[in-house]
């Protein structure tokens, strides 16, 4: 009997055996892809929650950074900065950039003219002067919380075509809001039927606080440490603010009016914000922008810290330590946070 072959491809199988091998079907195909979008469902949220985490804890590290400069400051002068010079001749960031590596950008910022309140000097000066706009025109990533969206300010009528930055923290006013009329905050803030809340001392303000010197200038408010009785743990020193979008002030750290979080409101508070006009906000630029209204005599000027992390806002104490603080904090726990000579008996549990 002849012996039978079987032809046999190059690939050793041969024509029979190959005849078992098929691709997948369209179910099998809709099952495994199905598989696959079910495992990036699940996984996303923590992909989302692992990144998160990692910008909180960069934030946290630019609150320790900017707190070690105010403290290297400290050492420096004996003092604490002022939270602005005024209201546009340089805030605490402009002050502070030598401390947190950004020499040349501080030796160049001019303070020169600051309080010439007349003639063709009087611009100089201010953050949106030509010799500053250098510097007020880049975004710091140690003033920059990576939660948040760098973005600018250029309002019409107000200096031209340069887009000034804004950043995302703000040192502590205190307790109350600040009066239009001058840089000092105000002594209560609130219902003046149920006596308001009063003001229990500040680490930081605008200068020209509860005083003038002789013309030409405004005096410049200076506080130490040794002038925080309530310690350095327990009393605030920096917050969180946000970076708002379009024609909106807030953010814009630049400029003493906002270089500064009152505690009168609890942190990401649905209150309003009040700002020195009501030209200052924008609540058309696309929604995000938290509220805000203008000064009135019955509403001193105050802003809340807000942030971009959920559930609350970082904060930095006098001490350099930073802690976060969720938004159902209490509010008078809150408000004693950010008092230097309040006297009160802080239990913060962080």
């Amino acid at each position: 009997m002849a012996k039978q072959t079987t032809s046999t491809s190059r690939s050793g199988l041969n024509r029979t055996e190959r005849k078992h091998y098929s691709a997948f079907t369209l179910v099998e195909l809709l099952v495994v892809i199905a598989i696959i979008g079910i495992l990036i469902a699940l996984l996303l949220p923590a992909v989302q929650a692992a990144r998160e985490a990692a910008r909180r804890a960069q934030c946290a590290n630019n609150l320790k950074q900017i707190s070690l400069a105010i403290h290297n400051y400290h050492g420096t002068y004996n003092k604490l900065p002022p939270g602005s010079y005024s209201s546009v001749w340089g805030s605490w960031q402009a002050i502070i950039l030598p401390y947190v590596e950004q020499a040349a950008m501080g030796e160049q910022y001019c303070f020169d003219s600051m309080f010439v309140m007349t003639g063709p000097s009087k611009d100089e000066s201010s953050f949106w002067g030509d010799k500053n706009l250098p510097i007020t025109t880049r975004h710091f990533a140690v003033f920059t919380c990576p939660s948040d969206k760098p973005t600018f300010l250029c309002p019409p009528g107000w200096w031209g075509t340069a887009q000034i930055t804004k950043h995302n923290y703000m040192v502590n006013y205190g307790n109350t809001g600040y009066t239009n009329a001058s840089s000092g905050p105000e002594q209560t803030y609130g219902d003046p039927a149920s006596g308001g809340t009063v003001l229990s001392g500040v680490p930081f303000m605008m200068s020209g606080g509860w005083e003038k010197s002789t013309p030409p200038g405004w005096k410049t408010q200076y506080f130490s440490f040794r002038d925080i009785t309530d310690g350095t743990s327990n009393t605030l020193m920096l917050a969180e603010s946000i970076q708002t979008v379009g024609d909106d002030f807030r953010g814009l750290t630049w400029w003493g009016r906002v270089a500064g979080f009152s505690t009168y409101f609890p942190p990401n508070t649905s209150q309003p914000d009040v700002l020195q006009a009501e030209s200052l906000c924008d609540r058309t630029a696309d929604g995000t922008n938290p509220p805000c209204i203008g000064f009135t005599t019955a509403r001193p000027m105050a802003v809340a810290a807000r942030g971009r992390h959920p559930g609350g806002v970082q904060t930095a104490m006098c001490d350099s330590s930073v802690h976060f603080i969720t938004n159902d904090i209490n509010l008078a726990l809150w408000r004693a946070l950010s008092t230097s000579q309040g006297g009160e008996s802080v239990q913060a549990d962080y």
